[in-house]
């Protein structure tokens, strides 16, 4: 009876590992312990003081050695150190016995019976840490990238900008032909940014509006191209990305974490095919959904696989994946109120066909923009504090048949407006001295009607409920 009340409190005691400092002695010293070593050694505290074993080659023994952990070689032995928790995993009864007769009131142990217990909560651990560092350094990845994005997006709006303007002009055929040469390479480079950035912003809110399903699908193709192409070859294999895509309308949903879903759809397919392959993305419209069919060449699964696919943690990829990115992809499809299934064979290959809502009909479905025409002759004060920017702005609005005035600061540009009347405010959102916010809400407390358009690249983090409290359109 005393065995069974001191496990219970033992595996009890476990489940604060980590949170409070101690010190753990290790009794046996087989792969049981080699591999308990390996778990708990991922934190600093509390630390592994001793591992006893009678077998001087016992794995954990040696592992404890080459660590600079201390060892004995007998089970009592383990009481010579200041240990606060003793895992014993010999299995042995009388083992466990001699060690809860002898045990100070203050140790805790935790028999073998009840490790498996203690194992999987370690693992589980484990886990969540390494899942936590990444999402950490991605989020740094995502910031610097969302950085630079930004910074070429100035750079390619100059050189954009002054090619399109050139080209208004008279010019020689040659001279047109290089114009659209550098206007097509910047565009693409602009394309290249774009999909940088959507990738990058990955802790955006979670509304629903009406999106392209399958302009997500190309964008996944797209950014994962090195991994599918260039790796592959690099390593000696093909695998050929195939997309059929029908004619669909809108779907409802969250960008983001829809182009996560595909990602981690063709990271699974690409998984499932270490040889090289083929993928095939189709998607098509059945009735008030779409559906989106993920097809692999690859090894498949056994039905007993395929039941755990969805479940956390459960992976078949060894221990350098955290198992979360097929029941990522299973939460994400509940919160869209969409549905997944799965055929799969053995050596034959995996199917995934994924179901989404349409937007048609939803009240958060995007309206299609409409052009507006703008009439010739506004007076239209811009601020931007990118020299070449400015000037590029100044010129195509003037070109247009508008009178422009410039500001190269917030304060400057607000003393210009106090003396002028304009029809329209253009302003940077980042600018000297005052911000791009402040312009907007001063201008419309000065003058209630006129329209306040904010230039920025972050438009897609900025919150609508801020830009409405500023009066920016």
């Amino acid at each position: 009876m005393e065995s069974e009340s001191r496990m219970g409190s033992g595996a009890s005691e476990a489940s604060s590992f980590g949170s409070v400092g101690g010190k753990i002695g290790l009794v046996g010293g087989g792969n049981q312990s080699a591999a308990l070593l390996d778990l708990i050694l991922v934190w600093p505290d509390p630390k592994v003081v001793v591992v006893v074993d009678a077998d001087p080659a016992a794995p954990g023994l040696r592992k404890a050695q080459a660590l600079g952990i201390a060892t004995a070689s007998h089970h009592l032995d383990v009481f010579r150190y200041p240990v606060d928790l003793i895992l014993e995993a010999t299995g042995d009864p009388q083992v466990l016995n001699d060690l809860l007769r002898t045990r100070p009131a203050a140790v805790e142990v935790i028999g073998a019976g009840s490790l498996r217990f203690f194992w999987e909560l370690l693992q589980r651990l484990k886990v969540t840490q390494e899942q936590i560092i990444q999402a950490e350094r991605l989020s740094a990845i995502g910031h610097l990238a969302r950085g630079v994005a930004h910074e070429f997006n100035n750079i390619l709006a100059i050189i954009l900008g002054n090619a399109e303007l050139m080209a208004r002009r008279r010019q020689s055929r040659s001279n047109l032909e290089k114009l659209k040469t550098i206007e097509e390479a910047g565009w693409r480079a602009a394309e290249t940014v774009r999909r940088l950035h959507s990738f990058a912003t990955t802790t955006g809110g979670r509304e629903f509006v009406a999106v392209d399903l399958n302009e997500i699908i190309l964008d996944a193709v797209a950014v994962t191209r090195p991994r599918w192409k260039d790796e592959a070859e690099a390593r000696g294999f093909t695998i050929k990305v195939i997309t059929n895509l029908g004619p669909l309308p809108r779907a409802l949903g969250n960008p983001t974490e829809l182009r996560e879903m595909v990602v981690s759809l063709l990271f699974n397919a690409l998984d499932a095919m270490p040889e090289g392959g083929q993928i095939t993305i189709t998607t098509r419209a059945v009735g008030e959904m779409l559906e989106m069919s993920v097809s692999d060449t690859g090894v498949g699964m056994s039905e007993e696989i395929a039941r755990h696919i969805f479940d956390p943690f459960f992976t078949t990829k060894g221990p350098s994946r955290t198992g979360l990115g097929l029941s990522v992809l299973h939460g994400v499809l509940a919160r869209h109120r969409g549905s997944v299934d799965v055929s799969t064979q053995e050596r034959y290959g995996t199917t995934f066909i994924v179901r989404l809502r349409s937007a048609e009909g939803s009240p958060n479905a995007e309206r299609p923009a409409t052009d507006a025409e703008v009439p010739g002759g506004l007076r239209i004060l811009v601020i931007e504090d990118e020299a070449q920017i400015l000037h590029l702005l100044v010129r195509t609005l003037q070109n247009a048949g508008h009178t422009v005035r410039s500001a190269a600061g917030g304060q400057q540009g607000l003393s210009i407006f106090g003396r002028e009347k304009f029809d329209i405010v253009v302003t940077d959102l980042s600018i000297p001295e005052v911000s791009g916010f402040e312009v907007a809400r001063t201008a419309k407390r000065l003058d209630p009607g006129v329209p306040v358009i904010l230039v920025t690249g972050w438009g897609d983090q900025l919150d609508p409920q801020h830009l409405d409290e500023s009066g920016v359109g």
